[in-house]
C-alpha cells in the first residue's frame, strides 16, 4: 500500500514538473523577439547618452585647458572621435558604435566637426540622429550655447 501511494505521488509529480517546464518554454519562446528587440533599444539609448558624455567631456576640456577641442563623427564607418584642435591634433578618444546602430542623419555642422571655443559654446548648432536594425532613432540636440540633449 505505501508502495503504491508513493508511486503514484511521484507520478503525479513529475506530471506537474513536465507540465511547469512546458508551461515555461512556451512562454520563453514567445517573450524571446520582444526581449530582443528591447535589449536592441536600451543599447541605442546607451550609445545616445556615451555621444552626449563625450559631447560634454571635450566642451569640459575646452574650458578648463582653454584650448579649442571638438568631435568629429565620421558617418561613413559609425565611429567618432574626440581629439584637441591645436597644431598638432590629438586624438583623446576613438569610438566605434556597436554593429546594429548607425548614424542616420548629421545636420548642422561644418564637414560633420562639433567644435566647442574657450566660452564652452559651439561654432554651429546640429543635429546628430542614431539608429538601430529596430528602426528606432535617438536624436542628439547640440544648441549654439553649448547645451546638448537627447530626444527620442
Amino acid at each position: 500500500m505505501l508502495y503504491s501511494l508513493l508511486k503514484t505521488y511521484t507520478g503525479g509529480m513529475l506530471v506537474n514538473v513536465l507540465v511547469s517546464l512546458g508551461i515555461i518554454l512556451m512562454m520563453a519562446t514567445v517573450s524571446m523577439p520582444y526581449l530582443r528587440s528591447f535589449r536592441q533599444n536600451v543599447e541605442l539609448s546607451e550609445t545616445a547618452r556615451e555621444i552626449v558624455s563625450d559631447l560634454r567631456y571635450a566642451q569640459q576640456l575646452t574650458i578648463t585647458e582653454q584650448v579649442p577641442h571638438g568631435v568629429y563623427f565620421n558617418d561613413a564607418i559609425d565611429s567618432y572621435y574626440v581629439f584637441k584642435l591645436i597644431i598638432p591634433t590629438s586624438t583623446i578618444k576613438a569610438v566605434s558604435l556597436p554593429a546594429n546602430i548607425s548614424f542616420d542623419t548629421i545636420s548642422g555642422f561644418t564637414s560633420n566637426l562639433v567644435n566647442f571655443n574657450s566660452y564652452g559654446s559651439v561654432d554651429q548648432d546640429g543635429e546628430i540622429i542614431l539608429s538601430n536594425t529596430n528602426n528606432a532613432s535617438s536624436t542628439i540636440t547640440v544648441k549654439p550655447s553649448g547645451y546638448v540633449q537627447i530626444s527620442n
